[in-house]
């Protein structure tokens, strides 16, 4: 009888075992974070570990063609990022290119759904903007006509967003408002802390939106689009961040008149939340005299001024008609830009920085722009800069013993 009681007793046992370890591999997916050495958590579980009572995240860009169950990096994207930003979705050009143009929502709404079973968090890269229709840029089309495009985006997409606030916590409403450096061309000349504006012709990279006209009722003459474009975006989207963004290598003067135009927009009335600095930057970019100072002086205004700061698009430019071999060959300098810009982030959260974004889940090629380094080359396989990534990360997590 003892023989038969023991044995009962070992079965029982067995079977407790069996379904503790299945209830483990359904539930858990094996061992949780804290099981996983450090050095082996993806940056989403890094955040999910450390970050996790902070208002810091850390992601990278989806595109439409995420939305191809076949599409290999999908799986790899959503297990790396908590985080994320839609490339080209919601932008203009694609959601309503001309008057009386069909809504195109799908891919944009496709990416919320995405973000939304993933247990994602998102910004809407929304902006009035450069980034638009050729039929916007064309040079026949009238002030009132661009308008009302203007206008009709803003209202539906904007809505859209309010109506996915628990996946979309931001929306960037403007987008390369002020010019960095000279652009011109037979007829337009626009220097650095100019208002970006038309260009002729509609193929090259412009701003059109400034043909509707401006607030003369102060020193900066403020473009009509921008006034326009938050009061749009405040009154439809009340629960979503709202933020200015730009771009460029923190030239001082365009910065300048980033700042004045937000503490313009506000003393309207209208609630501007964020300022999103674009950081594509050239690789060594942290070696360069007084830029990291000026970063952190951005940082610190935005603070000051009760302000969100984000990196929103950052990664590393490595040259114009440069040979693929530059990836491996600058991998150190390219690992180090990364991890100098991410560090400087880290050290202000509560102080005002909030998100980085990557603008490249691997290396890009642009045919004017250039070569751009991402975290990953072009098999997925991890550079040295993911490695730093979350090396910095792990180091300066407030959460981490």
């Amino acid at each position: 009888m003892k023989n038969n009681q023991k044995l009962k007793t070992t079965r029982l046992f067995l079977v407790f075992l069996l379904v503790v370890s299945q209830s483990a591999v359904i539930f858990g997916g094996g061992k949780k974070n804290k099981d996983i050495a450090d050095e082996d958590l993806t940056i989403r579980q890094i955040i999910e570990k450390y970050y996790g009572n902070t208002n810091f995240n850390f992601g990278c860009i989806s595109k439409a063609i995420y939305l191809k169950e076949d599409n290999p990096d999908v799986a790899f994207y959503l297990k790396e990022f908590s985080y994320n930003v839609p490339e080209n979705e919601f932008k203009q050009s694609g959601v309503y290119p001309e008057p009386d143009s069909n809504w195109r929502d799908d891919n944009f709404l496709g990416l919320i759904e995405m973000a939304r079973k993933s247990n994602q968090i998102m910004r809407a890269h929304a902006p009035i903007s450069p980034q638009c229709s050729r039929w916007a840029m064309a040079d026949d089309r009238t002030p009132e006509e661009l308008q009302a495009v203007m206008e009709d985006y803003m209202d539906h997409v904007s809505k859209a967003i309010e109506a996915n606030r628990d996946i979309i916590g931001w929306m960037d409403v403007v987008n390369e408002t002020v010019t960095e450096g000279n652009i011109y061309d037979s007829v337009y000349h626009y220097k650095t802390g100019d208002w970006y504006g038309p260009l002729v012709g509609d193929r090259r990279w412009q701003n059109p939106w400034t043909t509707i006209g401006y607030e003369f009722d102060s020193e900066l003459n403020v473009p009509t689009y921008i006034i326009r474009a938050f009061e749009i975006a405040n009154e439809n989207a009340p629960n979503v961040k709202m933020l200015y963004n730009h771009h460029g290598q923190l030239e001082e003067k365009a910065w300048d008149k980033i700042k004045q135009t937000v503490l313009y927009l506000r003393n309207r009335g209208l609630r501007v939340d964020a300022i999103g600095w674009q950081a594509h930057v050239p690789v060594g970019f942290e070696n360069v005299n007084g830029k990291m100072e000026q970063l952190n002086e951005l940082i610190d205004w935005c603070y000051q001024n009760d302000l969100e700061f984000h990196v929103t698009e950052i990664d590393v430019n490595v040259g114009k008609n440069v040979d693929d071999s530059i990836f491996v060959q600058k991998e150190k300098e390219i690992a180090d830009t990364y991890a100098a810009i991410t560090e400087t982030m880290l050290k202000k959260i509560g102080k005002g920085a909030v998100t980085i974004n990557c603008w490249a889940l691997k290396h890009r090629r642009r045919r004017i722009e250039g070569s751009f380094a991402g975290l990953f080359d072009d098999e997925r396989k991890p550079t040295q800069a993911y490695y730093r990534i979350k090396k910095v990360l792990l180091e300066n997590a407030p959460n981490r013993q």
